[in-house]
């Protein structure tokens, strides 16, 4: 199982005042490169590989040593002779979209963000997050 994973973000002239720390993730602003802190060593990793499928990430050719993320699942993983799971998928998701633009029928678990509003689906319909809502019992 994945251990859990500590996104930070910095600028290159901080990098060295962040201690190395266990499954932490480091996006370097700046220089646009990418850290990973794995067994008391911080790795440097030029770029993330993006693949659609789990299915493409296991049919992979060849992998390189490297960052792939997993656009299907949301799961980040690393590849060193090896594929070692890096993060869990995400319970929730939030989707970007005009209001205009909402699916019919929403998802659970899953907040909706349009123009001005966020809503989230309450199985029947949506609701606007802050807005009371009233069940007739």
């Amino acid at each position: 199982m994945a251990s859990s994973v500590k996104f930070i973000s910095t600028i290159n002239e901080r990098l060295s005042q962040i201690e190395v720390k266990q499954g932490q993730l480091i996006f370097v602003s700046d220089t646009h490169k990418i850290y990973m802190d794995i067994d008391g060593v911080r790795a440097e990793y030029g770029q993330i590989i993006e693949l659609q499928t789990e299915q493409s990430r296991l049919n992979y050719l060849t992998p390189i040593r490297g960052f792939y993320f997993v656009i299907e699942t949301k799961i980040l993983w690393r590849y060193d002779s090896e594929w070692v799971q890096l993060t869990s998928p995400p319970k929730e998701s939030i989707v970007f979209t005009k209001y205009a633009e909402l699916p019919v029928k929403g998802e659970l678990e899953v907040l909706y963000i349009t123009e001005t509003d966020t809503y989230y689906w309450g199985g029947e319909s949506y609701i606007k997050l802050g807005e009371m809502v009233w069940k007739m019992i």
